[in-house]
């Protein structure tokens, strides 16, 4: 099972890496063909066949991911480097940085004064000297200077925006004083996602 699940993972990352190559509307189409050829070969009980047809629904599924939401209305562009407050929810688990810890945002609100509906994903950049750590489901509200991540300045030089891009964030968001931040609620996420990273955080212990 481990190596079926460690190819699926890499083909779906590749689809991500390789979805700028083509228009959206060519991934539908080859996603469609691909389940075509699955139902052609259905009758022929063939598993290698099935193994193929499943690993290339992977890649399409990955490219697909990007390019849907490359496709979407990006509804944080009206306050790229303004102040402003946002509530959102934390999605992936606190990662360690240089400087500081970072977590994934999936934004509900946002705004300058008035807080307004809106969502999209932010990069968290916490810069607090201390202060407490934020888990998975935590809604929380942040008020700092919205940017967009730097890219390459030169070629072959690591884009680290690309790769953001990659991962649906196309801003951040850098807090470093005590008020800035605050948590307003607990348990906000799928709660499977929240059984499993439980569930893996005993098994480090």
């Amino acid at each position: 099972i481990m190596p079926a699940l460690i190819s699926l993972t890499l083909l779906f990352a590749a689809g991500i890496v390789t979805s700028r190559q083509l228009p959206l509307t060519w991934w539908p189409i080859l996603g469609a063909a691909v389940l075509a050829l699955g139902l052609g070969t259905a009758a022929q009980s063939s598993r290698k066949m099935a193994s193929i047809i499943i690993l290339l629904l992977a890649f399409l599924a990955g490219a697909l991911r990007l390019a849907l939401v490359e496709a979407l209305p990006d509804q944080l562009t009206p306050y790229n480097d303004c102040i402003v407050t946002i509530e959102g929810t934390v999605v992936r688990e606190a990662e360690p940085a240089a400087t500081g810890t970072t977590y994934v945002l999936a934004v509900r609100l946002i705004g300058e004064s008035q807080l307004k509906p809106a969502s999209g994903r932010v990069l968290l950049r916490d810069l607090r000297a201390e202060g407490e750590t934020f888990f998975y489901g935590d809604l929380v509200r942040v008020r700092g200077k919205l940017v967009q991540p730097v890219g390459a300045a030169n070629f072959g030089q690591f884009d680290y925006r690309a790769y953001l891009e990659r991962r649906g964030i196309k801003y951040q968001l850098a807090v470093s004083t005590p008020e800035a931040i605050q948590r307003l609620a607990e348990d906000r996420g799928h709660p499977l996602v929240a059984c499993l990273l439980r569930a893996r955080e005993r098994y480090l212990q």
